[in-house]
């Protein structure tokens, strides 16, 4: 049996915010931009739960045919070849295309679906009742109606899967579409309604999180933004301007928050900030849930502690894939945001596995990294977190104890940011180990020491 294991929280490195000419990610260039900008992201404190043993027995049951479904068609580009290139131009100074970033219209008419293709698809998918929108960039089509419906369209069979304990929508058979339009299309998903992102159920209920909030406003000096600023020599950049000022934070998350809190926290630490720079969207109109507040109220906390002048704009949705990729769509279709924080992620051990599962879409990477790429085009830098474990986030689910490292910081389209782990000397098994500088952050100059330990089970 797989049991659930809770990641632990870091706040890892940010940078400011300078002009939108800077937002660029790190990987997908050949040389090293130098210019500071903001990539705050927490380490997610999501709880990872993989389908049953190897041995285990999966009863499934009939999905209702009044069910309401949404599910996610990805749409081909028209050259991925040339987007590709128009990327990497954007950022070598000798190109013509250097810094030449475009907007979601004109991305969609150099590189996304054609809009003959697309009305094609949504009179076949109108023929069986079911509505359709297109994010900006024409990337991705989001497909409501009843599962009846759906099963029609797709030729799919939708069943609830009941499994040690977890119960999740998958699909019996891969989705087909007819060969006139299924040329231009991708990837088709969300069938499956399998979450990897999970949080611990709060104690605190949002209610009495304000009141508790105003009793202890403040944070220890230790773990003070203004300490973090003094480490990281960050006062000077404040002194030239680069304080976010006129940009704004996309942060994307999958629990409500309270902003009554995000501003009595600022205003514990002395941080002034002005009252209308928080705003929400709620991604395929998501209502939200409050499992798991507190860690999108410490993304929220953190970036505007450390860009005070920013405008930070959250992204909620439900927490699965779809509900992840719709709001990266999103926030790239309305080109609102200069920097995107996302903070979960699994290992690519466990998206090999969901992948092998049926669970989770073959082209999953291929898809985040056109998304990625679209940002990239239009001078939206994301930064993804690197994951508690680095190079060996897979050990924490017990899928390997190799190397495997989180996704999607394994795109070459973001950054992936990580901690570090300050000196300090460590006891295990009457071991003594010891870190003598501040290095990146990681545990595995731990693992020898629990090599006889079973800390991790696998199937």
């Amino acid at each position: 049996m797989w049991l659930p294991i809770k990641r632990q929280v870091r706040i890892i490195v940010p940078k400011i915010l300078t002009t939108k000419e800077n937002f660029m990610t790190r990987n997908v260039f050949r040389r090293i931009l130098i210019t500071l900008t903001l990539g705050l992201i927490i380490g997610s404190g999501m709880a990872f739960f993989a389908p049953g043993s190897k041995a285990a027995i999966q009863q499934t049951s009939e999905v209702a045919d009044s069910k309401q479904q949404l599910i996610d068609i990805v749409l081909k580009p028209k050259s991925q070849s040339d987007l590709d290139s128009f990327v990497y131009h954007s950022v070598d100074p000798t190109s013509r295309y250097y810094r030449k970033f475009i907007t979601p219209k004109t991305f969609a008419n150099r590189f996304g679906q054609r809009t003959t293709k697309i009305t094609k698809i949504r009179q076949y998918l109108h023929q069986h009742h079911l509505k359709a929108s297109v994010y900006g960039g024409n990337l991705v089509m989001v497909v409501k109606g009843s599962t009846k419906n759906i099963e029609n369209a797709f030729k799919v069979h939708l069943v609830n899967v009941h499994d040690n304990g977890l119960t999740y929508q998958k699909s019996k058979g891969a989705p087909k579409l007819p060969k006139s339009i299924s040329k231009s299309v991708y990837a088709v998903f969300g069938l499956s309604t399998y979450s990897p992102f999970s949080t611990t159920q709060s104690l605190i209920k949002p209610a009495s999180f304000y009141t508790a909030a105003q009793s202890n406003s403040s944070q220890p000096a230790k773990y003070s933004p203004q300490k973090f600023v003094r480490r990281y020599n960050l006062g000077s950049l404040y002194a030239n301007g680069s304080s976010g000022r006129s940009k704004t934070i996309g942060i994307i998350s999958f629990a409500n928050f309270h902003p009554n809190d995000v501003y009595r926290y600022w205003d514990g630490e002395g941080i002034n900030t002005k009252n209308n720079r928080l705003s929400i969207y709620r991604t395929n109109g998501y209502k939200g849930t409050w499992d798991g507040y507190d860690e999108t109220t410490m993304d929220v906390e953190q970036a505007g502690a450390i860009a005070p002048d920013a405008n930070i704009k959250t992204y909620l949705a439900q927490s699965n894939i779809t509900g992840m990729v719709n709001s990266i769509a999103a926030a790239a279709g309305q080109n609102a945001v200069d920097a995107l924080s996302l903070s979960w992620g699994q290992s690519e051990a466990q998206v090999a596995y969901e992948i092998k599962q049926g669970i989770t879409p073959k082209k999953y990477n291929q898809i985040l990294n056109l998304l990625f790429e679209q940002a990239a085009a239009q001078g939206i830098s994301v930064f993804t977190a690197s994951g508690d474990n680095g190079a060996y986030d897979g050990i924490a689910t017990g899928m390997t104890n190799g190397l495997s490292v989180d996704t999607p910081s394994n795109s070459p389209y973001v950054t992936a940011v990580g901690g570090t782990t300050l000196p300090k000397t460590y006891t295990v098994n009457k071991k003594k180990v010891t870190i003598t500088k501040e290095r990146a952050w990681g545990s595995e100059f731990l693992y020898p020491n629990y090599k006889h330990q079973h800390f991790f089970l696998a199937a």
